[in-house]
């Protein structure tokens, strides 16, 4: 019979190699972190040596959704970007021979359900080409579980070591099994650069992304209110894409491209039925190209990314820089400004409209009622992100960013997401509050918009709808 000294002794030498097991495994957990971070950091110190040479062509930045093999499977690309980021890559996958220095993303829709491995096929100008599968290819967030999703498709680029320049490749196809034609006749989309040194870190301050104008949209007047608004709170540069709007809409939207500040980009997606096979016109696809576009070919630090009756309000910055450039501290992806809404159907208060104005609706300036309780963050929220640090963005939020960095909810005292809609949640159940916060620019944007209608129109007068 066993004693009870000696099962205690059992007791103590198997609990102690429990705990020394524990001990060795994360002592060991601990060296391979110290050593994955000592990779990544080496691969980055390489990456800055190198020579990266573009390839030698005109390029129009322009895109166009383009069927992948055969048009009856309807799957589409629209275009791909040089990411510079080798912080997207897990460091246990570096090796001796070869060093990540970048990647290439693609945007496409395809089958929400896909179960082919895809490959990518990448191509110089020399005409060579080379193959490699992809280092991730999976559904945006947000597809509403439909028939096709939009795709985030991150094409692995890497060199042997020692080399020294870097010949960047033109254009990537992606070719899967579940599509024969995608392999015999791929379609090849260029490749889009920074327009400045390819490695340079986004130094340009705000730029807006806007949803994709769609069912004949015609508001004129809330299209200029909504740019000369966000010009004064701090972004230089607009991002659309057209799918359908009215011809006063194009001759907006003519102006403000003329003049530098816009990019409109033809969004021609079609031969789906819209909120039952894909949701919102292929939106998330828009989204996150939108933001790729502004940060790795245009170099902005910051891109706000809002639909036309939305505008973000800092509260105790007159500018929406002035507010991020006290509140960034270097880890944030996005800020989230909560929704709070203003009731289009509600009165009018025209008192602070100056005398002589033509466009006499300005929804900021006429509506001063708003819910008192903001919806809690992403729920209907809306951000401005650094798309240095933004992986995959959602409607709403930022579903994806590079580790170690995370999302920052604003403070309701500090910032809200003023929302003109005539669908108002809460509007007639919660109290409402009189906010004048928007009139903080007293007569100046009702001078800027007059101004930009005079220059459209020939009465002066933009169309409200």
């Amino acid at each position: 019979m066993i004693s009870y000294e000696a099962r205690y002794q059992f007791v103590y030498f198997v609990l102690s190699g429990i705990v020394a097991g524990i001990i060795i495994a994360l002592v060991y957990i601990s060296i391979q972190d110290t050593t994955n971070e000592h990779r990544a950091e080496e691969v980055m110190k390489i990456q800055q040596t190198l020579t990266f040479l573009k390839p030698k062509k005109e390029w129009n930045y322009n895109n166009t959704w383009q069927f992948i093999g055969d048009p009856y499977y309807r799957q589409q690309v629209y275009s791909a970007y040089f990411d510079p980021r080798t912080e997207l890559y897990n460091p246990s996958d570096f090796d001796s021979n070869y060093i990540y220095y970048g990647s290439i993303r693609v945007f496409a829709v395809l089958p929400l359900r896909l179960q082919a491995p895809i490959i990518c096929s990448i191509k110089y100008e020399d005409t060579f080409i080379k193959q490699v599968k992809a280092y991730e290819a999976f559904p945006m967030n947000e597809h509403e579980n439909m028939k096709f999703s939009g795709y985030t498709i991150m094409c692995p680029l890497r060199l042997r070591r020692g080399a020294a320049i870097v010949n960047l490749p033109e254009s990537v196809a992606i070719i899967y099994t579940a599509n024969p034609l995608s392999e015999e006749v791929p379609t090849y989309v260029s490749i889009s650069y920074s327009k400045e040194n390819v490695l340079a870190k986004p130094n340009k301050t705000l730029a807006v992304c806007v949803g994709p104008l769609q069912q004949r949209y015609s508001q004129v007047l809330r299209l200029v209110e909504f740019i000369e608004i966000y010009r004064l709170l701090g972004a230089d540069k607009f991002y659309f894409f057209r799918l359908d709007v009215s011809p006063e809409i194009d001759k907006v939207l003519g102006y403000y491209e003329r003049a530098k500040m816009a990019e409109v980009h033809e969004w021609n997606f079609y031969g789906y039925q819209f909120e039952v096979e894909v949701h919102y016109a292929g939106i998330m696809v828009e989204l996150n190209e939108c933001v790729y576009r502004a940060t790795f070919v245009d170099g902005y630090r910051y891109v706000a990314v809002v639909d036309l009756d939305e505008i973000l309000v800092p509260l105790k910055c007159n500018t929406l820089l002035d507010y991020l450039r006290g509140a960034e501290d270097g880890r944030t992806s996005a800020f989230v400004f909560r929704n709070v809404f203003f009731f289009k159907k509600g009165p009018n208060d025209t008192m602070s409209m100056p005398r002589g104005v033509q466009n006499r609706f300005l929804y900021t300036q006429v509506k001063v009622k708003r819910t008192f309780l903001p919806l809690p963050p992403h729920v209907r929220s809306k951000c401005i992100v650094n798309g240095r640090t933004t992986i995959e963005m959602g409607n709403h939020r930022v579903w994806r960013q590079l580790e170690g960095i995370s999302e920052t909810n604003v403070h309701i005292k500090e910032g809200l997401m003023f929302h003109y809609r005539e669908k108002c949640t809460g509007c007639r159940a919660d109290p409402l509050i009189v906010d004048f916060t928007a009139r903080r620019f007293g007569s100046i944007i009702w001078d800027q918009v007059d101004e930009v209608c005079e220059k459209v129109f020939q009465n002066g007068i933009c169309p409200m709808d």
